[in-house]
This record gives structure tokens, C-alpha cells and sequence, in this order.
């Protein structure tokens, strides 16, 4: 065997304690040296396991990889990283994770450390998290399907209600019309920025502004770069986008040649202004507490301008 500097028995004390599976290997590719956690997976003999025994006990369908991956590091001197499935003591085959790393003597490569873990758990973990984010993509899309399915048969109600109404109930339903519709788009929106966490808060106004545009044609919205590139959850993103669909719709309020920009600042902050201003914002509290509502759901309070040129999102602090 290779000697190794300081006390032998001390070291091999300490692998034998180690727990991992240690191995060795000299200048050779062959294996000289294992320690008793291997011996004791594998329930074989050190002689069994020298130079290229050990390959014995990896899965057949994983040697050729694994000595290709283990030669190719060697004839480098680089260190590796390898996965295959080894026999275990009881016959069963378990997925380890090797790691190989190339060690020297007075600055002479003298061959490879190297140490495995048991990962067959941890994979069996993976693949049950999988399998539930595809359960999950199943019920989400059906939820979708229902919700989308539910919003549209609600318009059409409305729509068909709306031909036999009078003038001031035809104004009621159009700003119903529109919200319920803000709605349908946001739920698709949602749908499509298909995310679980954080979500960049641009992007999710860039998708209101979208969906906006659908409802009421012709808007011109200028956005801004976010600086900051703030985040907020993905579970915020519904009510802050319906919060500001109402907002960049109460600020244009039908108005030809309303121009608004978006921009954003610390915080999060989101800043919708329009010109020119509307004058009678203020009045016009039924949509500014709809706002607030949707803001306060979302994490934030809404603050209009009291020139009516702006509405201001200010992400409330934790």
C-alpha cells in the first residue's frame, strides 16, 4: 500500500469513523485502500474491493459510465463527480454520490481521495416533489379552465343584460363590464406568468398594461425602467394587477389623447400618472376605494395625487 505521512493508524481511525465511504487509489487507477463504512455497505472483504474489484458491485447498466467518468478525471488529474447505483450489503442497489479528488506528495501526484454518500433517499425525495409539482400544474390549469369558463358566462350575462337596460343602467353595467373583464385578464395573466415566489414588478405591470389595452383600446401608457428591479410575491400579483387595472382605467376615464406614464421607486413604489391631470379624481371615491381594497390585498396603499394627475402604489412596510 502507499504510505501516508504521519501516524497510519491514526488516520485510518479517523476514516474508519468517517461517515462517508473513503476510498483510495494510487498512481495506478487501482484501489488500494477502503474504509470499514464501505466494507460495511458493500458486505465485502478489502482484497474483494482492490484495484478494479470494487466495480463489481456498481449496477450494470452504470459501470461503463462510471470507470469512463473515473479514468477520463485521472488521466487529467481534475477532480470528479459521479453518480451510480452500487450494491448494498442485502443485495439492493442504492444510488451514491462519488467525489474524487486528485492529492500530492512533495508535489508529486500520488492518486485520488475520494468519498460516497447514500443519495437514494434524497432521489426518492426528487422524484415524489416532481411528481407533485405535475399534480399540482394539473389542478392549477383546471382551476384556471373553471375560473376563465365562470368569468366569461358572467359577461356574457352582463352584456345580454345591458341591451335592455336604460341609459344610467347601461353606465352602471359598462364600468361592471369593465371590471369583471379586468378580471378575466388578470386570471390569465396570472395563468401565464405561471410563478411560485417572487415576481419581478415590472413584469407584472408590462402584463396589466396588456390586458388593459384588451378592454380599452387605444390607451398610451409609457413604462418606465424599474431601477431598483423589485419583486413581490407571486400570491400579491392578482390584486395588485386588478388594483391597478382600475387605476389606469379611472385616470384615462375615457378621455382621447390621455397619456400615462409608469414608473417605479424604491420600496416597492409603482407611480401612475396621466396628462393631462383629471381634475375631479377625488370625486370619484366608489373606484378610489376599489383601488384601496385591491391595494391592501396586494400589500400596499394606494395614494391619489390631489391634482388628479397620479395614483401611487407604496408597498407597505413587514
Amino acid at each position: 500500500m502507499i504510505e501516508i505521512p504521519g501516524s497510519e493508524s491514526e488516520f485510518r481511525l479517523l476514516a474508519d469513523h468517517a461517515p462517508v465511504m473513503v476510498w483510495r487509489s494510487g498512481t495506478d487507477m487501482g484501489c488500494d485502500w477502503f474504509n470499514e463504512p464501505w466494507l460495511a455497505f458493500t458486505g465485502r472483504e478489502l482484497q474483494q474491493e482492490l484495484g478494479e474489484g470494487w466495480a463489481e458491485n456498481v449496477h450494470p447498466d452504470d459501470v461503463a459510465d462510471c470507470l469512463d467518468a473515473y479514468h477520463s478525471a485521472f488521466r487529467r488529474q481534475e477532480p470528479f463527480t459521479i453518480e451510480y447505483r452500487l450494491r448494498r450489503h442485502d443485495g439492493q442497489y442504492r444510488y451514491v454520490m462519488d467525489n474524487g479528488r486528485p492529492y500530492y506528495r512533495d508535489g508529486e501526484f500520488a492518486g485520488y481521495f475520494g468519498s460516497c454518500v447514500d443519495v437514494t433517499a434524497h432521489r426518492q425525495t426528487e422524484a415524489q416533489l416532481v411528481h407533485a409539482l405535475a399534480e399540482r400544474e394539473n389542478l392549477l390549469r383546471e382551476l384556471h379552465h373553471r375560473v376563465r369558463n365562470n368569468l366569461q358566462s358572467v359577461l356574457a350575462l352582463l352584456r345580454l343584460t345591458t341591451r335592455g337596460a336604460d341609459a344610467s343602467g347601461q353606465a352602471l353595467l359598462s364600468v361592471l363590464d369593465r371590471r369583471v373583464s379586468a378580471m378575466a385578464l388578470a386570471q390569465k395573466s396570472m395563468q401565464g406568468l405561471d410563478a411560485a415566489g417572487p415576481i419581478a414588478l415590472r413584469r407584472i405591470v408590462v402584463s396589466t398594461i396588456e390586458d388593459v389595452n384588451a378592454v380599452i383600446p387605444d390607451l398610451s401608457v409609457k413604462i418606465e425602467q424599474d431601477p431598483a428591479e423589485s419583486v413581490i410575491q407571486a400570491e400579491q400579483a392578482s390584486s395588485f394587477m386588478l388594483g391597478m387595472a382600475e387605476a389606469l382605467a379611472i385616470l384615462a376615464n375615457g378621455r382621447a389623447g390621455a397619456k400615462l406614464t409608469v414608473g417605479f421607486g424604491p420600496g416597492p413604489v409603482v407611480r401612475i400618472g396621466v396628462a393631462p391631470g383629471r381634475a375631479d379624481l377625488a370625486t370619484d371615491r366608489p373606484s378610489l376605494l376599489l383601488i384601496r381594497q385591491y391595494a391592501r390585498s396586494a400589500g400596499f396603499d394606494s395614494e391619489p395625487a390631489q391634482d388628479g394627475g397620479s395614483i401611487t402604489f407604496r408597498q407597505r412596510a413587514s
